[in-house]
C-alpha cells in the first residue's frame, strides 16, 4: 500500500488562519496519518486557535460597535452601518468558528496524548498485561480500559498487541528474530514523544514502533 504523503505543519497553519475549513480537513489527515503528531504538536495549534478565536472576536466588536471602515466607489471611506456590517459579521463568525473548532480538536488530543501515555507506560514499559491491574493503577474501570486499549490498537498505537478476552488480558506479541543477528546487540532508546521503550537491533532504522517517532 502506498504511504500517503503528509502535508507539512507550515501549509496546514496557514490554510488554518486563512481559510480554515480545509486547514480543518488537513489537519485531520494529518494526525490520522502521523501517530508521532497526537504527541507533539498540539502547543502550535493551539496558539493557532487562540488567533482565529481573537481575531474573529475583535472583527465583530469592532463592527458591532461601528469601528469598521471602508471606501465606496468614488473611494471616500465611510463607517460600516446596517446591512453593510453582514459581511464582515459572516467573516467574523467564521473565524471565530473555526477557532473554537480547532481548540476542541487540540484538547481532545492533548486529552489522549496524555491517557495514551499512562498505557504505554503501564503495557510496554512496565509489561503490565492484566486489564483488572491497569484499571487499577489507572483509577478506572476494566470495561473503559479494554475499550481505551481495542481504540489504541486499531489506530496502530499498539500495533503488535491484541487482547485476550478470555483471560482479559493485553498481549505484545514478539517480533520475529532474523536469522544470525545477535540478541545481545540490542539497544534500548526511550521514545522522546509517547515515552515507549523500543528495543532495537544495532543498525536497523530508529523509529518508534508505537507512534514513529525517530529515536535518538
Amino acid at each position: 500500500m502506498k504511504q500517503t504523503k503528509n502535508t507539512s505543519w507550515g501549509v496546514i497553519t496557514c490554510a488554518l488562519i486563512f481559510f480554515w475549513p480545509i486547514g480543518i480537513y488537513l489537519l485531520i489527515r494529518r494526525f490520522n496519518n502521523d501517530k508521532a503528531a497526537t504527541f507533539q504538536h498540539s502547543k502550535g495549534l493551539k496558539i493557532t486557535s487562540y488567533i482565529l478565536m481573537g481575531f474573529g472576536a475583535l472583527a465583530m466588536v469592532m463592527t458591532l460597535s461601528g469601528q469598521m471602515t471602508g471606501k465606496d466607489s468614488a473611494g471616500v471611506e465611510h463607517q460600516i452601518v446596517g446591512a453593510q456590517m453582514i459581511p464582515y459579521l459572516l467573516i467574523s463568525a467564521m473565524f471565530l468558528l473555526g477557532g473554537i473548532i480547532l481548540f476542541n480538536k487540540m484538547r481532545k488530543i492533548d486529552k489522549n496524548s496524555v491517557k495514551y501515555k499512562r498505557y504505554i507506560n503501564l503495557v510496554v514499559n512496565n509489561q503490565l498485561s492484566e486489564i483488572s491491574k491497569i484499571a487499577s493503577a489507572l483509577s478506572l474501570s476494566s470495561s473503559q480500559v479494554t475499550h481505551d486499549l481495542q481504540s489504541m490498537i486499531d489506530n496502530g498505537y499498539l500495533a503488535n498487541a491484541y487482547i485476550d478476552r478470555s483471560r482479559n488480558q493485553i498481549i505484545l506479541t514478539q517480533k520475529p528474530v532474523n536469522q544470525g543477528i545477535d540478541t545481545a546487540a540490542l539497544e534500548t532508546y526511550v521514545c522522546s514523544s509517547c515515552g515507549a521503550k523500543n528495543e532495537i537491533y544495532a543498525g536497523s532504522p530508529k523509529v518508534c514502533e508505537y507512534c514513529g517517532t525517530v529515536l535518538k
